[in-house]
């Protein structure tokens, strides 16, 4: 089990977006599939590309991303509404012969 650093944000060392993650995964998996089908050296490095492909998708990491300083989760968090400090409304549900009396009286 690997232990977070001190100080370390996960959030930052993902700089892929949601569509971009499912796309990966996606395209490895068929990168994948395609080269192992293959049985040849070239389908060994389709497949692998495909297998980096997936785990660039699992992780949410991209180290070229990393490398240019670019972010697609960046974006997306920019258009996600911010968290809502609304406080919760609470009611109280009172009996009807209560609230009758309550009325009458």
């Amino acid at each position: 089990m690997a232990i977070a650093k001190p100080g370390y944000d996960i959030d930052r060392s993902i700089n892929l977006g949601h569509a971009e993650r499912l796309a990966s995964l996606v395209g490895g998996v068929l990168l994948g599939v395609m080269g192992f089908r293959r049985g040849t050296v070239v389908g060994a490095a389709i497949a692998m590309a495909g297998g980096a492909l997936v785990v660039r998708g699992l992780t949410g990491y991209c180290p070229m991303y990393n490398a240019m300083s670019m972010s697609t989760a960046e974006r997306q968090r920019a258009l996600e509404p911010p968290p809502s400090d609304d406080a919760v409304l609470a009611v109280d549900i009172v009996p009807l012969a209560e609230a009758a009396r309550h009325d009458a009286g």
